[in-house]
């Protein structure tokens, strides 16, 4: 198993520099919905709910997000409704 600062180093060498945070604030709050809301999140990074309600404003840290797409990267897969517009076009 990894700890948070490999998955952190790892996802620095695999997603380079990707920019997450304020160009996609709602997809924020879908991820953050998706692994459980603010206390689940919280209760993960070992942070307050009040530091999560902020990522759900400002977006989620860059270092916390990288730990995710690996960790979970079931919460970013589009969710079935999405997929089924974009196909109708």
């Amino acid at each position: 198993n990894y700890g948070y600062m490999e998955l952190c180093n790892y996802g620095l060498q695999f997603f380079g520099n990707y920019s997450y945070n304020q160009r996609h604030v709602p997809e924020s709050s879908k991820v953050i919905d998706r692994l459980g809301g603010n206390a689940e999140v919280a209760r993960m990074f070992e942070v307050s709910s009040q530091a999560v309600s902020k990522w759900r404003r400002d977006g989620i840290p860059k270092s916390r997000l990288m730990y995710l797409r690996l960790a979970k990267p079931h919460v970013f897969e589009p969710d079935e409704r999405t997929a089924a517009r974009a196909e109708a076009g």
